[in-house]
C-alpha cells in the first residue's frame, strides 16, 4: 500500500487525486470547520445547509427524513465530489459531540471510517483523522488504530488499499510518517 501525508489545503489537495476523501465533522460545527469546511466550501455549502437544520425550532427533535445529517457519532454523508474536488466522493463522517470525545470516541469513530471505506471497496482514500487530539490520542498512536483496523477488515486481498492519504496539519507529519513505516514494515511487510 502507498502511504502520503499532506497538510490541509486545498492547493495540496487539488494535486492529489482518489476515490474517496472522508472528513471528520463534530455535530456543532456549522459551518464545519478545518479541511471539512474548505471542502464544504467547494461544494455549495452542501454540509453546511445539512447541519444547520434551519427549519428546526429550539427544542425540537432534529429532522429524520431522507437526506438528513447531524453529524452524530457513527453518521455518515456520502456526496459525488463533481469538479470541485480532484476526488470522486466525498465522505463526511460524524463525531458526535466535541464534549466528552476521548480515546474511546476516538477507536468508535475509526471503526466506523474504516467500515465505511472497506464496505464502498473503493483503492484509493485520502482522509483526515477523527480529531485525534481533541480524543488526546498521539499522532503516532492515531494512524496506528487506523492502519489496524484496515488490516483486520481486509478480506480475500492482499492490500486493503492502493493508496492511503492522510491529511493533517505538518507538525505531526514525522511522527504519523515513522507510526505508518513501522506498521508496514512490521505488520505488512509486502507492501514496502
Amino acid at each position: 500500500m502507498k502511504f502520503d501525508l499532506l497538510t490541509p489545503a486545498l492547493v495540496e489537495l487539488d494535486l492529489s487525486a482518489g476515490d474517496l476523501l472522508a472528513l471528520p465533522v463534530f455535530n456543532v460545527d456549522a459551518p464545519p470547520h478545518g479541511l471539512a469546511g474548505l471542502v464544504d466550501w467547494r461544494l455549495h455549502g452542501a454540509l453546511s445547509r445539512l447541519l444547520a437544520d434551519r427549519g428546526r425550532f429550539p427544542g425540537e427533535e432534529p429532522s429524520t427524513e431522507a437526506g438528513s445529517f447531524q453529524a452524530e457519532a457513527e453518521e455518515r454523508l456520502l456526496l459525488p465530489a463533481g469538479r470541485k474536488v480532484p476526488f470522486d466522493w466525498v465522505l463526511f463522517y460524524g463525531l458526535g459531540p466535541a464534549k466528552g470525545y476521548g480515546m474511546e470516541r476516538y477507536r468508535i469513530a475509526v471503526d466506523g471510517l474504516v467500515q465505511a471505506v472497506s464496505g464502498l471497496k473503493l483503492r484509493r482514500i485520502g482522509l483526515v483523522l477523527p480529531a485525534w487530539r481533541e480524543a488526546g490520542v498521539t499522532a503516532r498512536a492515531s494512524v496506528e488504530i487506523l492502519l489496524r483496523g484496515l488490516w483486520a477488515r481486509k478480506v480475500g486481498i492482499k492490500e486493503p488499499l492502493d493508496e492511503l492519504l492522510v491529511i493533517e496539519e505538518m507538525d505531526a507529519h514525522p511522527d504519523i510518517s515513522e507510526s505508518a513505516h513501522n506498521f508496514l514494515t512490521r505488520i505488512a511487510p509486502s507492501t514496502m
